[in-house]
């Protein structure tokens, strides 16, 4: 991308949560997306957990012109920037970015911001009152796909939007896979289960989609394996209703033993969409296909072509 004006100047404030690095054949996390960018520059590295030195030590040999930092006060006396990228656990995000909030920063949170909404509450006003860029990590309602689908169901492809359905079954919290002493899966670190940790990406895009306020909610939270902590639900399903008459049910649990799948359905008055993960499939099921096998095929044949050019995506953004 061309840019006129001077790149932005990101500082990268901690490394614990899809960070990724620089290696060329490492992982690509939010690092190598912003290094992609012709608009932004990232110009220092902050990160305080010693269990990072080793991360910090590589950025700087990769990126010898970055600064490091281990204290974010230090950081925001020595080195001039605009926007920072926050990747911390929840606990340690919301005083960070609110730090960085008093100081004038503009901010990208991987999520989650916060363990809590009240918690969240006070950056949120902070941000409106000082007119700051504040943007938390959920990418999915970017991607060409869902896109794809929002332009389906403004050409009225799907008919009237009546329901929506996700679901996200995977691995267990236990020694071996999610292990339980991880701070994603503690209470006084993450602040929730699945819910709190993955819900947000499928609650972002039923918004997108419904384009209406929630009216009210049934939600159940529970644990249903002995390994997560009490206050850590394993297994949730919530029920919405939208001001404009749309439900939406997600179920999600951390259950298996094994990668598990990951489902969202659409329905319509005059058809539904079935999808599975994002970016990998696109498949159109009518219950008036021998009327409208032409508008089907077409819708398919559009979300497919979305589809494979999220790929690309999917590999800049690390989803």
């Amino acid at each position: 991308m061309s840019m006129s004006a001077d790149p932005l100047r990101v500082a990268v404030v901690g490394l614990r949560i899809h960070a990724g690095g620089l290696e060329p054949d490492g992982n690509h996390g939010l690092i190598k997306s912003f290094y992609g960018r012709d608009d932004a520059r990232v110009v220092a590295f902050c990160e305080w957990d010693p269990e990072e030195a080793a991360a910090l030590e590589s950025l700087s040999r990769h990126d010898p012109s970055a600064s490091i930092y281990t204290s974010l006060e230090e950081l925001l006396e020595r080195e001039a920037f605009e926007v920072a990228v926050v990747m911390l656990p929840p606990n340690e995000a919301a005083p960070a970015s609110m730090r960085l909030a008093e100081a004038g920063k503009h901010l990208f949170i991987e999520k989650q911001a916060a363990r809590t909404a009240p918690e969240l509450l006070p950056l949120c006003q902070l941000a409106a009152q000082r007119n700051l860029v504040t943007r938390i990590g959920y990418p999915w309602p970017g991607h060409p796909v869902a896109h794809e689908i929002r332009r389906c169901l403004d050409d009225g492809v799907l008919g009237k939007l009546l329901a929506m359905e996700a679901r996200l079954v995977t691995v267990q919290i236990a020694p071996g896979l999610r292990e339980p002493d991880h701070w994603m899966y503690r209470l006084e670190t993450e602040g929730g289960g699945i819910l709190h940790m993955e819900g947000g990406h499928w609650l972002a895009l039923f918004q997108m989609f419904a384009q209406a306020r929630v009216r009210s909610v049934t939600a159940l939270c529970s644990r249903r394996t002995d390994a997560s902590q009490a206050g850590v639900e394993d297994a949730a399903t919530v029920a919405l209703e939208y001001t404009n008459g749309v439900h939406a049910c997600l179920h999600m649990g951390y259950l298996l033993t094994a990668a598990g799948p990951a489902q969202r359905h659409l329905h319509g008055r005059a058809r539904r969409s079935r999808r599975g993960r994002l970016g990998r499939c696109g498949e159109w099921k009518s219950g008036r296909q021998q009327r409208r096998a032409a508008v089907a095929g077409r819708a398919a044949a559009h979300l497919r072509h979305a589809a494979r050019a999220a790929c690309g995506l999917r590999r800049a953004v690390g989803l």
